[in-house]
């Protein structure tokens, strides 16, 4: 890992100024604890198997399955395309009624009301979820304190680390081997790891993408698409079924083909967290993590030509 970002700093100069020793410090803290993260998980994953295997008599079942939401198909399907389209009315709404209060720069405007949009959106599901049918201790079969799931999230990420990582690897060999069999297969960066490492963007609009990337899309992406979409399908099937029809159309809503399958299996980890520990809380903290860590490294590395995710 560190080798492949370190092979993408070109040691560049920002606003005229030599910047190369704070970018490239910058840049190695991120690599180094990204490293002793991934090393930690590793080590966790084979404590646990070997402990499986060798204790296997006494173990006893730790899973917790989330209270079920006992919703029809119909109000459950109406919920998810208003958590679709009501953003976008709202960015609409936005970007004709606050057309000279936003920034003038096409890319700083758009991000602009994508962050009001996941406002909306939050707001929309704290109406529907908490305010009117009063499910939130729903989410939280065992609930745990604040700093409880933040240690279980933080142990939890570093272990989906050694196995993201192999299956991202073989997703982008088998799409690379795509297009040059000449299948129409295009390998593009996500728009917003595009941005980030073009070192275009201002102060504040990294402040706010910040926000919208670590704090308000992990908050609404869990609670549609585990604490609605999951708990939805585990009352019709079995529990493995909900897990990947839920992670499949989190991974789709993305409409990023290069990244489908690591984001379908940290999908899949996501609904096992919540499905093992019992709190919604757990799922939030670690896809937050995950975001916050992808976060850092692009505006570390961002104008190096890095490529990342």
């Amino acid at each position: 890992m560190c080798l492949f970002f370190l092979s993408h700093v070109n040691y560049p100069q920002i606003d005229g100024l030599t910047d190369a020793v704070s970018l490239t410090t910058s840049s190695l803290i991120c690599i180094f604890f990204s490293v002793l993260f991934f090393l930690y998980g590793l080590g966790s994953l084979i404590n646990k198997a070997f402990y499986k295997l060798f204790h296997r008599h006494t173990l006893q079942n730790s899973w917790c399955k989330p209270f079920a939401l006992h919703w029809e198909w119909i109000p459950c399907i109406l919920l998810c395309f208003a958590c679709i389209l009501i953003p976008l009315f709202i960015q609409n709404i936005c970007l004709k009624l606050l057309a000279n209060q936003l920034p003038i720069n096409p890319v700083e405007r758009t991000l602009c009301v994508t962050f009001l949009g996941q406002i909306g959106l939050l707001g929309l599901l704290y109406k529907i979820l908490f305010r009117t049918t009063h499910t939130f201790p729903e989410f939280s079969q065992t609930p745990l304190s604040f700093f409880q799931s933040l240690v279980q999230s933080f142990t939890y990420y570093c272990e989906v680390l050694p196995l993201l990582i192999p299956i991202t690897i073989v997703w982008q060999v088998f799409l690379r081997w795509l297009v040059e069999h000449q299948y129409p297969v295009v390998l593009d960066e996500q728009p917003i790891v595009h941005l980030l490492s073009q070192n275009t963007l201002s102060p504040g609009c990294l402040i706010l993408t910040g926000i919208s990337v670590i704090c308000l899309a992990p908050l609404t992406e869990e609670l549609l698409f585990r604490g609605v979409v999951y708990r939805f399908l585990n009352t019709r099937f079995n529990h493995v079924s909900a897990l990947m029809a839920s992670s499949f159309l989190f991974a789709a809503l993305h409409l990023h083909l290069a990244s489908f399958l690591p984001l379908f299996f940290l999908g899949c980890w996501l609904g096992y967290v919540y499905r093992s520990t019992g709190d919604i809380k757990v799922s939030i903290f670690l896809h937050a993590l995950f975001n916050g860590m992808n976060y850092l490294l692009l505006i570390t590395l961002q104008g190096n030509g890095s490529v990342v995710g």
